[in-house]
């Protein structure tokens, strides 16, 4: 899958998790910002929402009996190496202003409230 953000050509690929071993998701499993794949009863999925071409959202999820796991590698174009995305964001006290309540979860003193999401 490509997709394009603040003019960064990206290309991302697919792992799904079984029986101690990573397993690729083919490429065709992938369209136009969203990947669905199915296996013996699993369902893998990601789906993309460029924004004005400033930043990414992304919505991960898998379901079936299995204990599974999906993992995404992104690889910046013209480049053999890419990377891991690590689908976390936390924030402490001293970023609070730039996340919104319930939208991460976050380490802080002044708004236990949100601490334990």
């Amino acid at each position: 899958m490509e997709l394009k953000c603040q003019e960064a050509e990206l290309r991302v690929r697919f792992m799904y998790y079984r029986d101690t071993v990573w397993i690729p998701i083919p490429d065709a499993s992938c369209s136009n910002e969203k990947m669905l794949y199915e296996d013996e009863g699993e369902t893998y999925t990601c789906s993309f929402k460029v924004n004005a071409g400033k930043n990414i959202e992304y919505t991960m999820s898998v379901s079936g009996k299995r204990k599974t796991a999906l993992r995404m590698l992104v690889t910046p174009a013209g480049s053999a190496k890419g990377f891991h995305v690590i689908p976390c964001c936390i924030f402490g006290d001293n970023n609070m202003e730039k996340a919104k309540a319930g939208e991460f979860p976050m380490l802080t003193y002044e708004h236990p409230e949100v601490a334990d999401m």
